[in-house]
């Protein structure tokens, strides 16, 4: 159960995509609504993962987090970092899957504001205006994975290894990886692999020291792929 819920966090719970054109009165409801709760976890805990998960949507009331996709041997690509008034887990609402399909890790510690799936089915028979920015949202986030697959399988191979680096080197930049495990991971063939570390080295963009491989300027990577 939900108690002293600040009007602030309120104001940021109205921000969400999903509130979007809601009057606040019905906000209002749906915030008191005993069955929501709030949770807090500290920076790296783990809020959502394949096998840890419930079937509420959250909103996110301070902190960050950071979503990734589970690739091979235990490694997690990063997808998106989530701010306050973003919301997570609406894809697992109305699955019928036992699992969910990302990993969700707090970046900074986190409060986040859950939403179960009877409050939001209550409140979609209430106001039909939820029930599209639900589906809009979703449909948004389709659109997202699409360009982060297309930008991942298309292009040169290294373009392919950019991305590739860009979204699994951790904080520092560093990547501790064989080649085989490397190649398999991005799906080229060893040669390939090669071709591209050389590349992305004469670039000035990476160093590769055994199996290290060091990001010495993100900012040029970044252009290279084109995110910035």
């Amino acid at each position: 159960m939900v108690t002293s819920i600040t009007s602030r966090q309120i104001r940021i719970i109205s921000q969400c995509i999903l509130f979007s054109g809601i009057e606040e009165i019905m906000i209002r409801r749906i915030v008191m609504d005993p069955r929501c709760s709030r949770s807090r976890y500290e920076k790296g805990s783990v809020i959502y993962d394949e096998g840890l998960f419930s079937r509420s949507t959250g909103i996110i009331l301070s902190g960050s987090v950071r979503a990734e996709k589970s690739i091979v041997d235990g490694r997690h690509m990063k997808l998106t970092v989530l701010k306050a008034g973003e919301c997570f887990g609406a894809s697992a609402v109305f699955s019928h899957r036992e699992k969910y399909a990302f990993r969700l890790v707090a970046e900074k510690p986190v409060e986040a504001f859950f939403i179960p799936e009877e409050v939001i089915r209550w409140a979609m028979l209430r106001d039909s205006k939820i029930t599209e920015n639900y589906l809009a949202f979703l449909t948004d986030r389709l659109w997202f994975l699409d360009e982060k697959l297309t930008s991942f399988i298309a292009g040169t191979s290294e373009r392919r290894m950019a991305v590739f680096l860009e979204a699994t080197c951790d904080e520092t930049g560093l990547l501790c990886c064989s080649m085989t495990d490397l190649s398999r991971q991005i799906n080229m063939g060893r040669s390939s692999v090669y071709r591209a570390i050389e590349k992305l080295e004469t670039l000035g963009m990476i160093q590769q020291t055994g199996k290290q491989i060091q990001v010495t300027d993100r900012n040029r990577l970044r252009e290279f792929i084109g995110k910035v």
